[in-house]
């Protein structure tokens, strides 16, 4: 096929954009024969489209599903598919499939990723439904089952979660991946302290704490545990090392609220005067903290 210059520019454009988006080469190979089989016009409109999802429009979702229904046409089928057609800007129309004649190691891969781009564009039902056909065809492959989980975790399916972590954790330990193996056991540990699982969620804490002593998701979650059941010594030294570390609310727990549970501790072991000095240091972090200012107005 004879293209003109101007023709090639668009087309080198076209592609240069489907680079840029970060595509796996197998995404990036479907868009190119849309591109090289469209006009001028079409072109245009597909340059359009890919700079809108560049530009982080959820629009970018729709092409893929149109990408993996015509992963099995014909020839002739695709010379009839144009890349507007796949770059279509209707992103409310029911989710296309993907082709069930896919060889299931190719499919799973595409749904995961399918998948990843529903999450972010923040549709979970969407992002749902693709892991659970994934999971159909992959039952035990981690890169199906962990954002699995996580999905379920992130939704407050719990119960679904659950026995996932369980299960990932231990493949993660039996293959020596540590780091999974603390990341697993954190998520689970959270969920058994949500269902009031003190004990499963400290044995969870544990085991992750030992794998990563400095995570401090893992530390907070520990933390609370210890001092929920009274455990003042070890409160005091998760407490105490949680100060070294950098947290945030995300991690569960803010410094200022660290140095009020020091407080607190050093109380009940009978040592008012480190206890005011918690107290203070927290103050000085939150200085209209109610919590701190009540305790340390209860020792004046």
């Amino acid at each position: 096929m004879a293209y003109s210059t101007r023709s090639m520019d668009e087309r080198a454009r076209a592609k240069d954009l489907l680079k840029q988006l970060g595509m796996s080469e197998r995404r990036q190979q479907i868009y190119g024969e849309g591109i090289d089989l469209a006009d001028e016009a079409q072109l245009m409109e597909a340059s359009d489209g890919l700079e809108t999802a560049l530009a982080g429009a959820p629009a970018a979702l729709a092409a893929v599903e149109r990408i993996l229904k015509r992963q099995n046409r014909s020839l002739d089928d695709r010379e009839h598919a144009t890349t507007p057609e796949l770059l279509a800007m209707d992103v409310s129309a029911p989710s296309a499939e993907v082709n069930e004649r896919s060889v299931p190691a190719e499919r799973v891969a595409l749904l995961v990723e399918l998948a990843e781009l529903e999450r972010k564009a923040n549709r979970p039902d969407a992002a749902l439904a693709a892991l659970t056909r994934a999971a159909a065809d992959a039952p035990n492959d981690s890169r199906v089952l962990a954002p699995l989980a996580d999905l379920y975790f992130a939704t407050g399916r719990l119960d679904d979660a659950a026995p996932i972590y369980d299960r990932l954790a231990e493949d993660a330990k039996a293959a020596r991946r540590m780091k999974d193996v603390a990341r697993f056991r954190q998520r689970q540990g959270g969920i058994l302290e949500a269902r009031g699982d003190r004990s499963g969620a400290l044995a969870a804490y544990e085991e992750a704490l030992r794998v990563n002593p400095t995570d401090v998701t893992t530390m907070s979650g520990l933390g609370r545990l210890y001092f929920a059941i009274e455990d003042w010594e070890k409160a005091r030294r998760i407490f105490q090392s949680l100060v070294l570390q950098n947290v945030d609310v995300d991690t569960g727990v803010t410094k200022a609220e660290v140095y009020w549970a020091l407080g607190k501790i050093h109380l009940k072991l009978g040592q008012p005067p480190k206890a005011r000095s918690m107290f203070q240091r927290g103050l000085e972090i939150e200085p209209h903290n109610s919590k701190l200012k009540e305790a340390l107005s209860s020792l004046q």
